[in-house]
């Protein structure tokens, strides 16, 4: 008998086959608007745009209109392959003296060292120049069969039901409700009775109102990206910006720009890798992937300690030279 005492889960998903197309995302909603994009004729680049729109409206605490945006995507019309690279940047504003270090280490991916009130991962301070609407717009001059109001009429019909509160919902909103009760916006939302919302056993699942979301989705389906950057919802949103104490000004969304292009790729082994490049994990993955061909001469009949051992080392230098020397500058 064994004395390893020990709670084993065992997590299995089906296999997904499709000749028509297949469309993949964290939320099932999201994936229902991109499969029925898709039946309804739409091309693979609508599919995602609208997805990612429904995904922001889901999903709220990874996807939305404040952020970015990257792909790679394959065009058989010119047999070429592009990278969107949409990512965030800084404020113009912004002032390295106004995130002072503190002690210990910060919460978000990187494990950053800290930094006086996390204000460089939450708050008005953290809030960088968004990219995902200029992004998705050179996607859909580029590539999409359908209009751009089109692609985001689900996000509104799906914003307009609220978000329903769910197990995982739950668990990603009381897992940060410490954080969201900081600031009265986000704790109006998501905490609106100051807890977070759970469902009773049995009953309907609670409703967050999305109602604000909808209203500012419908002015983007009508006035366009451009309005977003350069319009009257760039004037409201640099309005409420400045309210929070926010660095974000009407110059950075005017002078910002995505970057739409043609990448060769990069060779491992006998394929071609095809991957973002500039400020992106992209450089990041052809370096790691080099170390592997370079210290490893061939991948085992099965997975080894010696595999094992040869992906650590490139991560932990690809990922080296990523956090400690990319950037705008050299600084």
């Amino acid at each position: 008998m064994s004395n390893i005492l020990a709670e084993k889960w065992s997590v299995t998903k089906p296999v997904v086959q499709s000749s028509g197309g297949v469309v993949t995302s964290q939320h099932y909603l999201a994936s229902e608007v991109g499969a029925r994009v898709l039946a309804q004729g739409g091309n693979a680049m609508d599919a995602a745009v609208a997805t990612s729109f429904a995904l922001g409206v889901v999903e709220p605490w990874m996807s939305g209109l404040g952020g970015c945006a990257f792909m790679v995507t394959y065009s058989a019309a010119d047999d070429k392959t592009y990278v969107l690279e949409s990512g965030v940047r800084a404020p113009l504003a912004v002032d390295p003296a106004d995130y002072p270090l503190s002690t210990g280490f910060d919460s978000d991916l990187f494990n950053w060292p800290g930094v006086v009130d996390n204000r460089n991962v939450m708050g008005p301070w953290s809030v960088a120049v968004p990219g995902l609407v200029a992004g998705l717009d050179a996607v859909v001059e580029r590539f999409a069969t359908w209009g751009w109001s089109d692609l985001i009429a689900p996000a509104i019909e799906l914003a307009e039901r609220g978000l329903r509160v769910d197990w995982y919902s739950s668990l990603k909103i009381a897992s940060a409700a410490r954080d969201l009760s900081r600031f009265p916006s986000s704790k109006a939302l998501f905490l609106p009775d100051g807890q977070a919302p759970v469902g009773e056993w049995g009953g309907p699942l609670p409703v967050i109102d999305l109602k604000a979301l909808q209203q500012t989705l419908q002015r983007l389906a009508v006035e366009g990206a451009e309005s977003f950057y350069r319009g009257s919802l760039a004037e409201d949103i640099v309005q409420d910006a400045s309210l929070l104490g926010m660095k974000l000004g009407i110059d950075d969304l005017k002078s910002y720009t995505p970057v739409l292009h043609a990448v060769d790729g990069f060779s491992y082994r006998n394929v071609t890798v095809n991957a973002a490049t500039g400020l992106s994990a992209g450089p990041t993955l052809q370096h790691a992937l080099g170390l592997l061909e370079q210290n490893l001469a061939g991948p085992p009949a099965a997975p080894d300690g010696q595999l094992y051992g040869a992906y650590a080392a490139a991560m932990n230098e690809a990922y080296a030279e990523r956090l400690c020397g990319f950037g705008d500058s050299p600084e």
